[in-house]
């Protein structure tokens, strides 16, 4: 990435997070701390708790703060019945002390001040940098179209609510951008569109560093099949994605579809995958620090969720040159050209099918789908640096 011109004074950012797990929006946070430091700023992270299994790739100049000592409260709230939350009464007792821990510690930001303090998830709780933290400009990062996470309208409503004393909304898409304004209007001056860190020299680097995992080098014989997501059904509609899988099988198409990836719909995605008979056809490889050599072994990249911010695995596929297919999710349209770029079809199961079995069979068009061109306006991280920094002003 081009080196960005700084003013002299050294100026420093906070993030806060809710706890760093696997994800598209942990990842792209990881690369945004990564350029600050190497454009000199000074970087904080404040989780809420720790244990966040991304945690061990944050980078070592960043100081990480935890405003609670440990997870608690999930075996409470979670409990159905009576007798199922007096059992857990240990656990509810642990969260109220680790809630106190969290009320002294985030009093102590009083104290200090930041150029840029930014919460950085769409639907997280804004009150610690709008209460504690003093700093010049304030951020709510909106990685989501809100039509397809905020049916309620309970985020939109907690936004608007607060929007005095929030001073931008960066969005990671126009498409996000355009559903906050609607849902949100009074902020309309306050929203830019930024799209996320990508730093693609690093993933065709981490592309070449090893093999591809043994179980798709077993299968040199049939087209591969690739997608990376949260195994949660709610958003990356997995089990739509076996059933897609079921129906591309029953056409005798040969394929095998690997899937990297952890969640807490995994063991119920194995049972619908052994219900269907489609274990030979849809293998989950699981979670995967590296997952590029994967991507480099793969001859399509399927995106099947139902919502999505920005897709992340398409600009990771673009960039390493793959085919992809994808199911119409929100910033899609700025992301690729329908049979140009890549093959956009309808948010529904046939749909869906039908565009992977399209491509399945047409290799042609897969290779044409490849080799194709991808937006430089999504890739040039140098820009999308250079327009942040501008938006923070920390010059004045």
């Amino acid at each position: 990435m081009a080196t960005v011109i700084m003013p002299s004074r050294k100026p420093s950012i906070l993030f806060h997070y809710p706890v760093f797990n696997v994800g598209g929006a942990e990842k792209s946070s990881l690369r945004m701390m990564q350029a600050f430091i190497a454009e000199g700023w000074d970087v904080t992270l404040v989780l809420t708790v720790p244990g966040g299994n991304m945690e061990h790739l944050i980078p070592q100049a960043v100081k990480v703060k935890y405003l609670r000592n440990q997870q608690a409260g999930h075996a409470f709230f979670s409990a159905r019945g009576m007798l199922a939350k007096l059992t857990n009464l240990s656990d509810l007792t642990f969260y109220i002390q680790q809630r106190w821990t969290q009320f002294t510690r985030q009093r102590r930001y009083r104290t200090k001040t930041y150029d840029v303090a930014v919460a950085l998830l769409t639907g997280m709780s804004t009150a610690f940098i709008r209460n504690h933290i003093r700093a010049t400009k304030k951020v709510l990062w909106i990685r989501n179209d809100l039509k397809g996470i905020d049916k309620n309208g309970v985020i939109a409503a907690n936004i608007a609510k607060v929007a005095h004393q929030i001073d931008l909304f960066i969005c990671v898409s126009q498409t996000a951008k355009n559903s906050l304004v609607e849902a949100v209007p009074a902020i309309n001056d306050k929203a830019h569109v930024v799209y996320n860190l990508l730093f693609p020299d690093e993933m065709k680097a981490l592309a070449d560093v090893c093999n591809a995992p043994p179980r798709m080098a077993q299968v040199a014989d049939s087209v591969k099949i690739l997608t990376v997501c949260r195994l949660s059904d709610t958003s990356k509609a997995i089990y739509r994605m076996a059933r897609v899988c079921q129906y591309l099988k029953n056409k005798g198409l040969n394929f095998t579809w690997f899937v990297i990836g952890d969640g807490p719909d995994r063991e119920e995605l194995q049972r619908l995958i052994q219900t269907l008979d489609i274990s030979s056809h849809l293998i989950l490889l699981g979670r995967l620090e590296n997952p590029f050599p994967a991507y480099k072994a793969a001859d399509i990249v399927a995106v099947v969720s139902y919502y999505e911010g920005l897709c992340g695995i398409v600009n990771e596929a673009k960039i390493l040159g793959k085919a992809v297919v994808a199911a119409e999710v929100s910033g899609i349209h700025e992301q690729l050209i329908h049979e140009q770029t890549g093959l956009i079809c309808e948010n529904e199961e046939g749909a869906i099918g039908a565009a992977i079995e399209r491509l399945l069979i047409d290799s042609k068009l897969r290779n044409a789908l490849a080799e194709s061109d991808y937006s430089q306006v999504i890739v040039d991280d140098a820009a999308k640096m250079q327009r942040l920094f501008n938006l923070f002003d920390v010059s004045k």
